[in-house]
């Protein structure tokens, strides 16, 4: 806890400055207050080169949305899906539209995610000065430090892939416990048994949905870790002599695995696109309007928009 909360620190420590819009935050912080507002993204006064909004939020004038015959024409092209932003809109929703407000989201996974990494590196080593120096190097680390304190998507995704590998860790050593309770108790089999519930994989599921939900990049780490997950599994099954364990993952474990590592994820990465599914004013919704528009330019993709 106390490398935690020095990385807390390091994070929140004079968060609001510099007071302006750094770097990308021009597109995330619109975005996020856009979904607050009016549920989907909307086109701000200005561009790249004349960040008319910008200037207008940092003076507290919130009235910068570009005004078009009708809403839906008014539609953003949205390069990112929106759980990253919504992330951020919480922030602006709990402390105003203020440079401060617009990054407490990313300090706060940033430092929560030093306590995850801590307990995962304290879990699989079974040592708590590793755990400690796990959290430590991760609270120092210099690129986390600055992606914890400026609004890009990037923390938001690093934050729901290391909470999914986090609960992978635990789903495995409470498949590894119930393989081994099994084995003592009843005459093993060449397959061996269903393991039963995993909430943890499910739990799994849902944070690599939410990665997805945040940048599309998000579905690598899903199939990874769809496999390692299984792989786990059968190299317990393996471990304990099983002369089939291949086959048992294929016949007990492969149903549940989809269920959570497939479906789940589905169904969470869906749900973030809700505002699109009930608002007509969404980029290329049922509808809706948007004006003649391309892709982000090339340079806002080479700095992470895209």
């Amino acid at each position: 806890m106390l490398v935690t909360a020095f990385g807390a620190f390091l994070r929140f420590f004079r968060l609001g400055e510099p007071h302006a819009v750094v770097f990308d935050e021009t597109f995330y912080i619109k975005d996020a207050y856009a979904l607050l507002t009016f549920g989907v993204e909307r086109v701000a006064l200005g561009d790249e080169k004349n960040p008319v909004a910008d200037k207008m939020i940092i003076a507290g004038d919130l009235d910068f949305w570009k005004k078009c015959p009708a809403v839906e024409d008014c539609a953003e092209y949205v390069a990112h899906p929106p759980l990253g932003k919504w992330m951020i809109a919480a922030g602006e929703w709990l402390f105003g539209m203020n440079p401060f407000g617009w990054r407490f989201a990313g300090a706060l996974v940033g430092a929560l995610s030093i306590l995850i990494l801590a307990r995962v590196a304290r879990r699989m080593t079974r040592s708590t000065m590793l755990g400690c120096l796990a959290g430590m190097l991760l609270a120092m680390d210099g690129l986390h430090f600055v992606l914890s304190r400026n609004v890009l998507l990037d923390i938001f995704l690093m934050f729901w892939v290391l909470a999914a590998f986090a609960c992978l860790v635990v789903d495995r050593d409470q498949a590894r416990q119930r393989l081994s309770d099994w084995y003592e108790r009843s005459l093993p089999t060449p397959a061996g048994p269903g393991l039963g519930l995993r909430p943890w994989r499910l739990a799994a599921g849902a944070c690599l949905g939410a990665a997805c939900a945040v940048k599309w990049s998000g579905v690598f780490f899903l199939i990874a870790f769809a496999v390692m997950s299984l792989l786990w599994d059968a190299g317990a099954r393996r471990a304990l002599g099983l002369r089939e364990p291949y086959r048992g993952v294929v016949l007990r474990d492969l149903t549940g695995a989809l269920g959570a590592l497939a479906l789940a994820p589905a169904v969470v990465h869906m749900a973030s696109w809700t505002g699109w599914f009930v608002k007509a004013e969404g980029w290329g919704a049922t509808g809706s309007r948007p004006r003649a528009r391309g892709p982000p330019s090339s340079s806002s993709t080479r700095c992470g928009r895209g």
